[in-house]
């Protein structure tokens, strides 16, 4: 069993790394105090369906084509491969990419949302809590993409044929899977979306070659502040160089260089959660092509927080209710931030509910009034509109940063959005 160092804002706890249920005590905050998120009943509810259950379609104009490639940077080694096996860093993506169907009819068909062993890992980690499920539990998950007769053509197009990017990074111990009917449904929106597995602080990366990386246990490194400082630092390396390869993917065989053609390289932005969110905001500092980013409740480590070391760009924070007075490190960011900057709040939500947990548990129609166990893992919030409302903000996000346009949900006057709250106003900077 590997254990991994979570993020807890003051401090972090030695907690089990695992992705979607992650022992992260509710990484609660990626911050605050340790909360123990699963009980013995927590998942009993989900034993009793392993049909194969069709997440939610993403409610964009744009059906959504996606697809896997891996990636290695030979220009460095892993630095948290085993002492006795080193080898080059290789990273794993998943590209999301709208496309118009109504230029020509798209093959719609159901995918699975994970790979046979990120599934049967989640469904472990639920079992060995003794939540008792069908060992085809997160295996019959799927989601509806797009199938097109050539990959290279009808493809969404935007303003002068391109595409705007949005990248994303994970959370400590998570799998990029655990985000994907989030990515469908902003890319449902007209972005591109490419979402990043970080090898060795994922609970499990499983390549198409059929090569598995599973967590490390980090034991070499003396402190955990000093591990988180190396875990950004790898991480905004990661994100560049995908990037990097995105830009260069004109030299690569489709269906990478095809989605990499619908790009306008132009228009690039970021996201994360949790360690994700922190990963952005590191990466928005540090490499120019990223024009903002958006930090779902992370705690944002690895920055110097003086004015003359910050952009001026677009920054968003957006967590928990409790998560500004658990984490200074929002308070900082926002004194020293140049650009537009914003804070907000969704009420009665948990760390866990900006995965997609929410949206596996609406899809099994539970409701925090017939799943209470599982109020703790996801808040109060109603889970059937926390797609609605992440991907009405991560899109707001984007037509910010891209055209400057600040919507009604990022003044927290989106009447359709009540939830949403703005704690700090400084975008018109």
């Amino acid at each position: 069993m590997f254990f991994h160092p979570v993020e807890t804002g003051k401090n972090i706890k030695a907690l089990d790394c695992h992705a979607w249920l992650p022992r992260i005590s509710n990484q609660s905050s990626s911050y605050g105090k340790r909360v123990s998120i699963m009980k013995l009943s927590s998942f009993m509810p989900l034993a009793a369906s392993t049909h194969a259950l069709v997440l939610p379609d993403g409610g964009g104009p744009f059906a959504v084509r996606t697809f896997v490639e891996t990636l290695t940077d030979t220009s460095r080694l892993d630095r948290f491969a085993p002492p006795d096996s080193p080898h080059l860093r290789r990273l794993l993506i998943s590209t999301y990419l709208p496309v118009d169907s109504s230029k020509k009819s798209c093959q719609i068909h159901a995918v699975p949302y994970m790979t046979p062993l990120v599934a049967q890992d989640y469904t472990n980690q639920a079992n060995d809590l003794g939540a008792g499920l069908p060992n085809d539990t997160f295996a019959s998950l799927q989601m509806n993409v797009c199938k097109t007769p050539r990959p290279d053509i009808h493809y969404k197009e935007h303003k002068h044929h391109d595409t705007p990017l949005l990248l994303f990074s994970t959370g400590l111990g998570t799998s990029r899977l655990s985000y994907g009917a989030m990515a469908r449904s902003i890319s449902s929106h007209g972005y591109a979306v490419v979402t990043i597995d970080h090898p060795y602080d994922a609970s499990i990366v499983e390549y198409p070659d059929g090569s598995v990386i599973r967590a490390s246990n980090f034991s070499e490194y003396p402190d955990d502040i000093s591990l988180l400082l190396a875990l950004n630092e790898e991480r905004a390396k990661d994100v560049s160089f995908v990037l990097d390869q995105l830009q260069a993917a004109h030299k690569r065989p489709p269906p990478l260089r095809d989605f990499a053609d619908k790009i306008d390289f132009k228009k690039i932005a970021m996201y994360g959660h949790s360690l994700g969110g922190s990963t952005a905001a590191n990466v928005v500092v540090s490499d120019r092509r990223i024009l903002g980013g958006l930090n779902l409740d992370g705690a944002i480590r690895g920055i110097n927080y003086t004015k003359e070391h910050m952009p001026e760009k677009p920054f968003l924070n957006v967590g928990q209710p409790s998560h500004r007075n658990s984490d200074p490190t929002w308070a900082e960011i926002a004194n020293a931030w140049r650009g537009p900057y914003a804070q907000l709040e969704v009420s009665n939500t948990t760390h866990l509910t900006f995965m997609d947990l929410a949206i596996i548990a609406a899809a099994f129609d539970y409701t925090p009034s017939t799943a209470p166990s599982l109020v703790k893992v996801l808040g109060t919030i109603d889970w059937s509109k926390v797609q609605d409302i992440l991907t009405t903000l991560v899109v707001s996000f984007a037509e910010l940063v891209f055209e400057g346009k600040t919507s009604q949900i990022l003044r927290g006057q989106d009447q359709e959005f009540p939830e949403v709250t703005l704690v700090k106003d400084g975008l018109d900077r």
